[in-house]
């Protein structure tokens, strides 16, 4: 379980966010989309009592030292941030009352494979939640 939330998870939801935040569709700039995924994430924390809080910056989210975008912060941070990463994945497969579901701009590498990505990437937060669900499970069962 570390190991997932200390790596794959890591890079996963790391990847998710930045997404998210480069999204043109709805935001202008990173610096909004920080503010407004952090209001997001305080009300999460309030609505599920989650006392291992993080407040997201874009440092955290893409480094200079790394090619890639990936989550940097404690495991139980990103534990936590699982559950919220499926919120956002929801948000992107099906769109709000404010805003449009999320599609590719054209010329980008993934236009036109927009629900092949919305189906992969509700099924992969999915499989993370659902990960962690198993693991804290009681009784625990190893299979």
């Amino acid at each position: 379980m570390h190991s997932a939330d200390l790596g794959c998870f890591q890079d996963f939801i790391g990847s998710l966010i930045l997404l998210e935040i480069s999204n043109k569709q709805c935001y202008r700039n990173s610096g909004v989309v920080l503010i407004e995924l952090n209001k997001e994430h305080v009300l999460y924390y309030q609505a599920n009592s989650v006392k291992t809080k993080l407040v997201l910056t874009m440092v955290q989210i893409h480094s200079r030292e790394l090619a890639y975008p990936y989550l940097k912060a404690k495991a139980d941070q990103t534990r936590h941030l699982a559950d919220f990463a499926l919120m956002i994945a929801y948000r992107h497969r099906d769109g709000t009352s404010r805003r449009a579901r999320h599609q590719f701009r054209p010329g980008h590498r993934l236009a036109g494979f927009d629900a092949e990505y919305h189906t992969h990437l509700v099924n992969a937060c999915e499989g993370m939640v659902g990960f962690h669900r198993s693991c804290s499970a009681k009784p625990f069962v190893a299979d």
